[in-house]
This record gives C-alpha cells, structure tokens and sequence, in this order.
C-alpha cells in the first residue's frame, strides 16, 4: 500500500511495514462498520432505558481516544509478533501446529468415539 505513494521508510521491514498497514485498515474499517451500532446502541437502547449519561461531543472523543490507544499498543506488538516469526519461522509453524494437535485431536477422536492420548 505504501509503495504506491513511493513512501517506505528505510528502517522499516517490508513484512512488518505491510502488516501494520494491513492491521490499520483492518481496524479502521472495522471502526467504520460498526460506528452506526455503536451509535444505536449508546444514543437509542441505553436512551430508552435510562442508561445513557453521554454527550455526542464525549461519544466522538472517547471514540477518537479508544482508536489511538488501540494504535499505539497494538503497532508494536504487531511488529514484534511478525519478527518473531520471521527469527523463527520453522519453530513457530511447528509449535502452532503442535498446538492445534492437542487442542482438536481429543475432540475429532470422541467424535468417532474413541479417545486417544
């Protein structure tokens, strides 16, 4: 996405400059999607019922508030995750899939009705 702006710092990994990027949009369009419920459900249901204390100026600040720190805590574990994987590409593939082994082996095996450990 950078490229086509021919803007891509030189310290950044390619990797972990697209994933960043791919989260942001992720998240911004997620934001965008789900705004018009959050709206309902702050300024109408909560309304009704008398749940509702906020103002549509506290609404839109603390939505602006919630994104930025969203984006500052989630910007550098994002990078760290993906150098991590990139350092150990063969040892994480090996622990997920590990991982899913023990987690859906027990549950397909009782399905067929037999278990095994």
């Amino acid at each position: 996405m950078l490229d086509a702006f021919q803007y891509w710092p030189a310290s950044w990994d390619r990797e972990i400059g697209q994933s960043i990027a791919f989260s942001i949009l992720g998240m911004v369009f997620n934001n965008i999607v789900g705004l018009p419920l959050s709206i309902y459900n702050t300024f109408v249901i909560e309304e009704r019922h008398g749940f509702n204390k906020q103002t549509f100026r506290f609404f839109v600040k603390d939505f602006i508030k919630k994104n930025l720190v969203s984006l500052v805590i989630m910007t550098p574990i994002i990078g760290l995750v993906v150098k991590i994987v990139q350092v150990s590409r063969v040892m994480v593939i090996s622990v997920v899939l590990n991982y899913m082994r023990h987690v859906f082996e027990p549950r397909i095996s009782r399905l067929n009705g037999v278990l095994f450990l």
